[in-house]
């Protein structure tokens, strides 16, 4: 096992392992779900759990290499949408019908976006409601692409007005 897919193992145990809220059965896959929240299964309880997706592949095989950390999150884990510090992450899911999808936020974005070649890959949104996209941006020389939030009104617009949040996913 590498170094980065430790990392990564060690974040899928920080988060299991943290207190989360339930999600309604209407938004949570049946591969994520572990126990029911109450006694009419409303509500079930989740986790990040080892498991594939196939769909990724021809993703990750696109001109610019996915950072490892991301891949290895991606690949090799399914998990509905979840918070963490200021981030929603995208459900990644086999199943495909969870809340808030990565494979569907993907075309999504790609179908707004102004430039259909933009470099961007969103992977969330932020924490609260917000409908920004949280992304990859891949525009740059660097080994890791930076994480920007793209202003939704202004892709709506056919613009792309946007932030750096960090210089890599990782950070």
């Amino acid at each position: 096992m590498t170094k980065v897919e430790k990392q990564i193992e060690n974040f899928v145990a920080q988060i299991n392992a943290a207190s989360r809220a339930p999600i309604p059965y209407t938004d949570i896959p049946l591969s994520v779900r572990t126990t029911p929240a109450d006694s009419e299964k409303w509500s079930w309880n989740w986790e990040i759990k080892a498991g594939e997706n196939p769909w990724i592949l021809p993703l990750q095989n696109r001109p610019k290499r996915w950072p490892r950390a991301f891949e290895s999150l991606f690949s090799r884990f399914i998990f509905p949408a979840f918070e963490w510090r200021d981030l929603e992450f995208f459900a990644n899911t086999p199943e495909g019908a969870a809340r808030r999808e990565f494979r569907r936020e993907i075309f999504e974005f790609w179908s707004v976006c102004p430039s259909k070649t933009a470099p961007f890959l969103p992977f969330a949104r932020p924490k609260g409601g917000d409908f920004d996209w949280i992304c990859l941006d891949f525009s740059s020389q660097k080994r890791e692409p930076c994480v920007v939030r793209i202003e939704h009104e202004a892709l709506f617009a056919g613009e792309i007005c946007m932030e750096i949040l960090s210089d890599s996913f990782w950070n």
